[in-house]
């Protein structure tokens, strides 16, 4: 019952304006300067709530202390919900590493 719609033609003028304000609403990239100022404030937020984590080689005896669960997660390629629930279960990463909460 439709019928068939008709099909029109956007002129060029009328495709630029519609492109132009098309892209005012386009987030505009950051300045490099701007971005650094927004890491550091970030790591400084992240490293008052961070809570630091041991990595014991158990065959090894081995330390290494990070300053937070996402960056232990980050550095042995796993996820930092997996870390949270060794550390509760106090069970061992692969087999052979014991994480613990350093304080």
């Amino acid at each position: 019952m439709r019928g068939t719609r008709g099909t029109y033609e956007i002129s060029p003028e009328r495709r630029a304006e519609l492109s132009e304000s098309r892209s005012k609403f386009n987030a505009k990239p950051f300045k490099p300067e701007h971005l650094e100022k927004l890491r550091d404030h970030i790591s400084k937020i992240n490293a008052k709530r961070a809570i630091a984590v041991e990595v014991t080689d158990i065959e090894s005896g081995k330390v290494v202390k990070y300053e937070s669960i996402r960056q232990a997660a980050r550095e042995l390629g796993t996820t930092r919900e997996r870390l949270n629930t060794l550390i509760k279960n106090d069970k061992l990463f692969q087999g052979k590493y014991k994480l613990s909460i350093s304080s």
